[in-house]
């Protein structure tokens, strides 16, 4: 809510009083004063160099709106005359300025698919000085942005195994706890909408996974006990229905993560409408004896999956547009392979105008 959605006006545009400014070109916006919020997020470059154009613009413009002012004066790129008025006007612990370098940079266009652009825009309109009728919700949503949004997908980018999934999902709700303490009901009310990661048979995964020999072997216990229910006769070939689980609001640990219980035999979790269902066993781990099983004790869970939707995103882009260029499914499925396989030969280095000019390099 807070202004943007309100109704849609179409798949690009919305109807809000924030929406329909950030469906404009928000980098054209001169930039004013504005509060510094503190991110307390280390970034390395090996997690930089595998970010996407738009999740390095968010990172640039939190660190900025976190560095605030100091950050400017250092790198000499806004007026000097800008810098003392500014300084004459607040105190520079409460006075923020970015880059031109960065204030000029377009965002990517607006989607309700594309939540990071959605994001991007409404950093910039932050630091623009956005009208007085919305510069609260305007700042909330900054806010939001800068200490759970980007951290949380900071933690994503760098530990990106499957086993790490609900690990990250209670950081983000450890964050909303500690920095929002009056919306968490109405924040975590969205966040647990889409908490698949929260589920029984992920939450085991990250226990599994844990660099803590407790967790796992609380991980290895709950494993135990869901096989044992499942000699009963009722369970054997029963599909696996899948249900959003119900987020514990005061959580601080991956156990407590959800709710769980036993009941006659049956480990249960509350689902995310309140009513209990039987945990099942994640399928990564159903192939392994007993024996294997206890060796999580000692070392930690690792596996070749992502615990994100990026490749199937990605599959979803080269889909839809080879099917602007060929026509006929076995045509499409072999020009979609081409351009994965071409991406993957192609360094991003090289440049459209050295393949116009019939230039080749030679690691290629």
């Amino acid at each position: 809510s807070s202004g943007i959605n309100a109704e849609y006006g179409g798949p690009r545009s919305y109807s809000g009083p924030i929406g329909k400014i950030i469906t404009e070109d928000v980098w054209l916006r001169p930039i004013c004063k504005f509060r510094p919020i503190e991110m307390n997020v280390d970034v390395s470059p090996e997690v930089i160099a595998g970010m996407s154009k738009d999740q390095r613009y968010m990172y640039q413009m939190c660190r900025e709106i976190d560095q605030g002012l100091s950050n400017s004066i250092v790198g000499q790129e806004i007026w000097d005359h800008t810098i003392w008025e500014f300084l004459s006007l607040s105190s520079v612990t409460f006075v923020g300025y970015i880059s031109p370098r960065l204030a000029r940079l377009k965002c990517g266009p607006l989607h309700h698919a594309r939540w990071m652009t959605k994001g991007n825009r409404v950093l910039r309109l932050y630091v623009s000085g956005p009208d007085p009728d919305i510069a609260e919700r305007v700042a909330e949503l900054a806010k939001y942005i800068v200490q759970v949004y980007f951290p949380t997908l900071r933690n994503i980018k760098r530990d990106s195994d499957l086993v790490h999934g609900a690990s990250h999902l209670l950081t983000e709700v450890l964050a909303i706890q500690e920095h929002f303490p009056h919306h968490r009901d109405f924040l975590l009310r969205y966040v647990e909408i889409n908490g698949f990661v929260a589920h029984p048979e992920s939450l085991i995964l990250s226990l599994l996974g844990s660099s803590d020999s407790s967790t796992r072997r609380a991980g290895v216990t709950l494993i135990q006990k869901i096989r044992a229910a499942g000699a009963k006769p009722e369970l054997l070939d029963s599909v696996r229905v899948f249900r959003v689980p119900k987020l514990n609001p005061h959580a601080k640990t991956l156990l407590d993560l959800i709710f769980l219980k036993e009941v006659d035999g049956l480990l249960l979790f509350r689902g995310m409408y309140g009513r209990d269902y039987i945990a099942t066993e994640p399928p990564l781990t159903r192939h392994l004896s007993e024996e294997d099983l206890l060796k999580f004790l000692d070392s930690p869970m690792r596996t070749d999956f992502v615990c994100h939707s990026q490749p199937v995103e990605r599959a979803v882009a080269v889909t839809t547009a080879v099917t602007e260029v060929v026509a006929g499914h076995l045509r499409q499925v072999g020009e979609g392979i081409a351009k994965i396989r071409a991406r993957t030969a192609i360094p991003r280095s090289v440049i459209r105008r050295n393949w116009l000019d019939g230039k080749v390099l030679e690691s290629i």
